[in-house]
């Protein structure tokens, strides 16, 4: 006859000191910890403002100075912008954000009608914008006016639904340096001298943008390995895409429509070129000049003056 064993259990709880700091500590080292949120509002103001979206900041350069004191990898800042003209030239340290597109009264966001307007400075407009730094990201921002738009040495931002226009030199996006690999998406460039000029970068990714009557070049890529995939390139004055010394990188699945000289010019180059759609341009549809390493296949080319123009080149087609 076997008796019954009795075995007392330990209280199934824990100290509740114990449960939250063992949240943090897991919450840390999965990346979890929440961002940082502060507000900006052209009705808003440096001195007696908070940041908070009942009393904004009145401009972004002090939200941001005051978000970069506590912004780190396991700590984004993200900074809201009201409607609104912001007169500054901003520079974005790491890990801290710029979000437009916001109803100052209520903070709900709509970016096709609350318009956060960033303009240069009176004593900025020879310099940039916003310089960008890694682990930022650019959203919902118009940028006017300027002689850049958003400047990338060496860096490596997201910038995406945005409006740039009327930069003057050298684009509405400037990418320079060997680790410069910025992701430009769902944004529109139009009225810049070039949309995005991007020289001895990375691998910058391009997707899902409209680049139209730029005055020069829709896009312009030297000594970099670009990734163009999904935008769309109207009425630009001269190329929508042009391609110097890149030994490699892709351009697809884009449209190419009334440019002033050529849809894609590539010299010196090894980029695949493929299922493009490149109709009505002023000269050749795709244009590639001394080089052999360029693949080309499977493009729709339409009532283009040329095709395919080939000068000392002997791509794959």
């Amino acid at each position: 006859m076997h008796g019954v064993i009795s075995m007392k259990q330990k209280p199934a709880y824990m100290p509740v000191l114990g449960i939250m700091a063992w949240i943090m500590i897991s919450a840390l080292c999965a990346g979890l910890l929440p961002a940082a949120d502060f507000h900006v509002s052209s009705g808003g103001s440096d001195v007696s403002g908070d940041g908070s979206k009942t009393n904004p900041y009145g401009t972004i350069s002090h939200a941001v100075a005051i978000a970069e004191t506590g912004a780190g990898p396991d700590t984004p800042a993200r900074v809201f912008i009201s409607a609104g003209i912001y007169l500054e030239n901003v520079i974005l340290p790491e890990y801290v954000s710029l979000y437009g597109g916001y109803d100052p009264a209520t903070w709900s966001r709509n970016m096709d009608t609350f318009h956060t307007i960033l303009k240069p400075s009176a004593g900025g407009s020879s310099d940039p914008v916003v310089d960008a730094a890694d682990h930022t990201e650019l959203n919902g921002l118009y940028i006017r006016d300027g002689a850049a738009g958003v400047r990338c040495l060496g860096t490596s931002p997201r910038i995406s639904n945005c409006r740039i226009e009327n930069m003057t030199i050298p684009s509405g996006v400037y990418i320079e340096g060997a680790t410069a690999s910025p992701r430009v998406e769902y944004c529109t460039f139009t009225g810049n001298k070039e949309g995005i000029y991007a020289y001895s970068g990375g691998v910058p990714d391009i997707r899902f943008n409209v680049f139209s009557e730029n005055m020069d070049h829709g896009v312009v890529i030297q000594h970099a390995a670009p990734v163009v995939l999904n935008n769309t390139f109207e009425s630009n004055r001269n190329s929508g895409l042009y391609l110097i010394d890149c030994p490699s990188g892709t351009a697809a699945a884009n449209t190419f429509l009334s440019n002033g000289q050529y849809g894609i010019f590539s010299i010196r180059g090894g980029v695949l070129i493929a299922n493009n759609m490149i109709a009505l341009q002023k000269n050749s549809g795709i244009q590639v000049r001394d080089e052999s390493a360029s693949r080309i296949a499977h493009n729709t080319l339409y009532r283009n003056l040329n095709g395919i123009t080939l000068m000392n080149a002997s791509p794959q087609i």
